[in-house]
């Protein structure tokens, strides 16, 4: 009896292992076809050495279509790229373990990280109104709270993702009982963009996103970056068509092709026609030394993802930080291998 009900359980466990993997390689199919139309088919003898190095090096021929993705974007194949699902399905469950979900509860941004750059106001959680502080606060008297920070403010549900689940309102219109409908999470002060952003899109805050990782030493660094941009009629950058351009992590510098979520390039944001090219993200330093600071800070969850804004004096303001399924696709394309000395192709085998 235990025999087969063992057995059953090995049959669930594969088929929910290549429903995993489907499910993710679909985006990297995707991404090929939207690649292959702009830059040609791939070579069968690059889809070769992709499947062979997916064999050797992660153990699965499942991890080659992403491997595809990077090469053909790139022009060719390069070693140490990491395939999107085995970040996820591998390296996720082994350096993050329980810690993944906590960025998911954004009440704790303040209580973890004490940051001089959280733009955050209040949180809500469980029926209580708190200060950054881990003051209780009157629920009656947030919306004073919220006049006294900015004229308008922005609630983040902690069930938000993609860009969803955002609400932006003035904060005179503020009413904890109708913030409280839409469940747990942190109000907070509007960032007003630095000027510099505003010429491609001024209708919504231009985020940054920074990866960061922290190795075996226990030592932080920034491996990735790129701009992301909201389309002309939106409130806040929403990921089915934001716009995404890799920056230097030497000198801040735009590259010269930005890319819709659909992976269709552009040269230029295509309701501004301004161009990237060359352009310098202003404050950028800043940006990456306080992802450097709050990733040493916070050393448990090893690979996080922070989006940071430059507020209109170029000061930096962090959003948020993700540590559950981010998206090493694009940096891998764009600017990658991004890991490779961090031996994350190993941990299959341990």
């Amino acid at each position: 009896m235990t025999s087969i009900y063992a057995k059953i359980k090995a049959l669930e466990r594969k088929v929910n292992h290549k429903k995993h993997h489907k499910n993710i390689n679909s985006g990297a199919y995707n991404a090929l076809k939207a690649i292959q139309a702009e830059k040609g088919v791939i070579n069968p003898s690059q889809k070769k050495i992709c499947d062979e190095y997916a064999c050797d090096v992660f153990g699965s021929k499942l991890y080659s279509p992403w491997l595809y993705v990077y090469s053909q974007f790139s022009g060719g194949f390069q070693e140490g790229w990491i395939p999107s699902n085995y970040y996820i399905k591998v390296v996720e469950p082994n350096l993050k373990k329980g810690y993944a979900s906590l960025s998911r509860l954004r009440s704790l941004t303040g209580i973890l990280f004490k940051s001089k750059f959280s733009p955050d106001i209040a949180y809500y959680v469980n029926g209580l109104w708190f200060t950054p502080d881990n003051l209780l606060i009157d629920p009656n008297m947030l919306k004073d709270l919220a006049l006294d920070h900015s004229e308008i403010v922005v609630y983040k549900s902690d069930s938000s993702a993609r860009g969803m689940g955002v609400k932006v309102l003035e904060s005179k219109s503020v009413e904890a009982h109708e913030l409280q409908q839409l469940g747990n999470g942190v109000l907070q002060r509007y960032v007003r963009q630095h000027a510099f952003f505003d010429q491609f899109n001024h209708s919504a805050l231009t985020t940054l996103r920074i990866i960061t990782t922290v190795n075996d030493l226990g030592e932080p660094s920034v491996r990735a970056c790129n701009l992301r941009f909201a389309r002309q009629s939106q409130t806040h950058v929403q990921s089915q068509d934001q716009i995404k351009v890799s920056v230097d992590l030497e000198d801040g510098k735009m590259a010269r092709v930005g890319y819709h979520s659909n992976w269709k390039s552009m040269l230029e944001h295509p309701d501004s026609g301004v161009r990237f090219e060359d352009c310098l993200v202003p404050g950028f330093q800043s940006c990456m030394q306080a992802a450097l600071q709050l990733q040493e800070t916070f050393r448990h969850v090893r690979c996080i993802g922070w989006d940071i804004a430059v507020d209109e004096f170029e000061k930096v303001r962090v959003l948020e930080w993700n540590s559950l399924n981010i998206d090493i696709g694009f940096p891998e394309s764009m600017q990658g291998p991004c890991f490779s000395d961090l031996g994350w192709e190993k941990i299959w085998r341990c």
